[in-house]
């Protein structure tokens, strides 16, 4: 998967080798990496103890603010937060922030009510909450995870729905912001809506396609530009790189830096506003979007093989798939799995009796000799659906 926004990056020499051997024989890792769990365990759980009792919402379905108490109390997990990142390397955030008390700015009176920013690592979500504690945009399935997700539930968040039962009991998550960022009360809450519009995370040196759900008319929202300055280890949470491996690797760095722009707050539709970030992040403009994220992360056995053959380098998308052929996720999922099957080979085509067991297998109801077949012909996957989906 070269040249993949979902493959990270990192660059490994002779001195990044010595260095990792002697973070990992030095203990030095194994210290960080405890410590960072314990704190942000802690964290978390101080975060539930200090929610208790909290509702986003009135009796009326009015949103609230906290208490004064309750926020001041808050400040502590907050701290917690930011001296975990400091023990993974992240001493100072190069910020074009002047204000000297920075902890809550992300709610300071009058703000936007949304928050966009681009999407790298889990570490995001660590810099937002040292900056305040907005409400999160989120896996449906979050709100299950120990601690963290009774936290979630506190906060208003809006959850993704991840499969047909979840979908039936929840509005989409279009509605769900819409609902928010339109209700009467919302201008008196200083807690903002934080939204990752490119729906997944993946590496730094590209922008997937922005969904735009995230944008709404006339709704004024605060960019934010997260950059990771690096030479060797990317801090990108890409396909290839779980969250334990990238978070040992960070733990094996003398430094970690990241770099915070917060451009003026704006209501920019969302190509215009996604050209200023491609531009001031100076990154690559992809054509894949967290649905080619989506097929590649439940289809992780296979991921070379989609990316190289099925989405063909980048010339063509999940979404274009969809579109070009009107099929659901799921059907589509389906055809590459029979695809990949039918493929002996695994060059990326198909021949002969193979295209018609394709056939057969999208449409039943059409008999095999309907097909006129040259034999030696090769058809890829974008030419067998073609060719049988008409």
């Amino acid at each position: 998967m070269i040249n993949s926004p979902f493959v990270n990056t990192h660059y490994s020499n002779l001195y990044d080798k010595i260095k990792i051997f002697f973070f990992i024989f030095s203990g030095l890792a194994f210290l960080r990496l405890i410590l960072f769990i314990f704190l942000g365990c802690i964290s978390s759980l101080l975060f539930n103890i200090f929610l208790i009792g909290f509702k986003s919402k009135d009796d009326n379905g009015n949103f609230v603010n906290m208490s004064i108490l309750r926020r001041f109390f808050l400040f502590i997990p907050q701290l917690l937060a930011r001296i975990c990142l400091f023990i993974l390397g992240f001493y100072n955030f190069n910020e074009n922030i002047n204000r000297i008390f920075k902890l809550n700015y992300l709610e300071r009176e009058n703000g936007p009510k949304l928050i966009i920013s681009n999407h790298v690592s889990f570490i995001d979500s660590f810099y937002f909450i040292t900056r305040g504690i907005p409400s999160p945009v989120a896996n449906y399935n979050v709100i299950n995870f120990p601690i963290v997700g009774s936290v979630f539930k506190k906060l208003s968040p809006i959850l993704i729905p991840t499969n047909e039962f979840q979908r039936n009991i929840l509005p989409d998550p279009k509605t769900q912001i819409t609902e928010r960022l339109t209700h009467p009360s919302i201008e008196s809450v200083n807690r903002p809506l934080v939204i990752f519009p490119e729906g997944s995370t993946k590496n730094s040196k590209y922008l997937l396609k922005f969904q735009n759900g995230a944008f709404m008319d006339n709704v004024i929202y605060q960019p934010i530009l997260l950059k990771y300055d690096y030479k060797y280890l990317d801090p990108s949470w890409s396909l290839d790189t779980s969250d334990y491996k990238l978070l040992f690797l960070m733990c094996c760095q003398f430094v970690n830096k990241l770099h915070v722009t917060y451009l003026e707050p704006t209501n920019l539709p969302a190509d215009e506003i996604r050209k200023i970030f491609i531009s001031k992040l100076n990154l690559i403009d992809s054509t894949f979007s967290n649905h080619d994220n989506n097929i590649l992360k439940f289809n992780i056995d296979k991921k070379d093989y989609i990316f190289n053959y099925i989405l063909q380098d980048g010339l063509f998308t999940m979404e274009f798939y969809k579109k070009t052929f009107k099929i659901n996720t799921k059907n589509l999922s389906n055809l590459i799995n029979k695809f990949y099957d039918l493929d002996i080979d695994k060059n990326g085509s198909i021949v002969g009796n193979q295209i018609n067991v394709f056939h057969k297998y999208i449409n039943k109801t059409i008999e095999n000799d309907l097909i006129i077949l040259n034999e030696h012909y090769k058809y890829n996957f974008y030419d067998a659906l073609k060719f049988t989906i008409s």
